[in-house]
């Protein structure tokens, strides 16, 4: 879907939407005359997350430095749970990429992503980190710089992230299966009270990447004009106004069978449960909300079904929709623009 463009007057512009397709006890902190435990422990070892055991994909199509998956959540969607809080206590949980990443970046939802090696020719990947514990549906790039996860109360129990990975296509791939190597790719990092931290490595274990011509989809470009919308048309943050509709159109090969789909943003991304990403272009404090055929919120790196093809070739519909919610408290009008990435898979 070609990015929904308009503009918020005092009273949004678009875009081309693009379719594609240990355990170890912390010493305890001595402060004259007081002993004080520390609450938290673990690291000083490994902790291995695995991606799905069987990851097929198309390269047809597919440019070097473009996306050949979906993002694929690790662990099943479990937690990596590499630390351990017996206590509550004030917490900061970091991760940063480990050095082995190529020159090339992968950039999704206005963030830079870095890349690294499978170890089978042409294929890539990069990763997307949330904590556990999070309300946000805010998840972050994994690039070169630390990231801090989490800064607040730990509570008790397991202390992780979820984490995603994306292959990326580098270069020339060859048809049929390989098995990518298990590396480091991340340190993850827990400060307890501002001391610290405790470290463990994060490797990413060995799976089986397939890769097939099968029949397929192409996504048609879709533009949607929001037009204008006066701020007056807004009563608060988490307000809505300027609701549109739109078909999304896939022209299918024949013996596609079941199609399914996954969003992302080209802007980034405010809360991904929600369906919500930052309208680009000038407005401030008004984003653009991404609504299923329902009304009900798109769910941003989630999986749906979009249909079933036949035997034959044909095309496939589906309706969605898009309106402006209100950020933030104030707003600067402006023009708003942004857009969806539809990554197609065929199961």
């Amino acid at each position: 879907m070609d990015p929904s463009t308009g503009e918020v007057l005092n009273v949004g512009h678009s875009r081309r939407p693009v379719a594609r397709l240990g355990l170890l006890l912390v010493p305890s902190v001595l402060v004259p005359g007081i002993a004080v435990a520390a609450s938290c422990s673990g690291g000083g070892g490994h902790t291995d997350f695995h991606p799905p055991a069987l990851v097929e994909f198309t390269a047809r199509d597919v440019p070097v430095g473009a996306g050949l998956t979906p993002w694929l959540p690790a662990n099943g969607g479990a937690s990596t749970g590499e630390f351990r809080c017996d206590s509550n206590a004030p917490i900061d949980y970091r991760m940063e990429t480990h050095g082995g990443f190529i020159r090339e970046r992968y950039h999704e939802s206005g963030a830079e992503y870095v890349v690294y090696e499978t170890g089978v020719a042409g294929i890539g990947m990069a990763f997307l980190a949330e904590y556990e514990g999070s309300s946000r549906g805010r998840p972050s790039a994994m690039g070169y710089d630390e990231v801090v996860l989490h800064a607040g109360d730990s509570g008790t129990g397991p202390v992780g992230a979820r984490l995603k990975v994306k292959y990326i296509r580098t270069g020339n791939i060859a048809n049929g299966s390989a098995t990518s190597n298990r590396e480091m790719v991340i340190e993850s990092r827990l400060y307890e009270g501002g001391v610290g931290p405790l470290r463990q490595q994060l490797w990413i274990a060995a799976t089986t990447l397939k890769v097939q011509d099968r029949p397929s989809c192409r996504v048609r470009t879709q533009e949607v004009n929001m037009g204008f919308v006066p701020v007056a048309a807004f009563t608060g943050v988490g307000s809505i106004a300027g609701e549109r509709r739109y078909q999304l159109v896939l022209d299918c090969e024949a013996g596609v069978g079941r199609v399914d789909y996954q969003v992302v943003p080209t802007t980034a991304v405010l809360d991904a449960s929600q369906g919500i990403a930052e309208a680009s272009g000038g407005v401030v404090g008004v984003g653009y909300q991404f609504l299923n055929g329902d009304g009900s919120p798109m769910r941003f790196y989630g999986s749906d079904e979009f249909g079933r093809g036949s035997a034959n070739a044909e095309i496939l519909r589906k309706t969605f929709g898009v309106r402006y919610r209100q950020t933030l408290p104030a707003i600067t009008p402006g023009p708003a623009n942004a857009g969806l990435t539809f990554s197609l898979t065929f199961p």
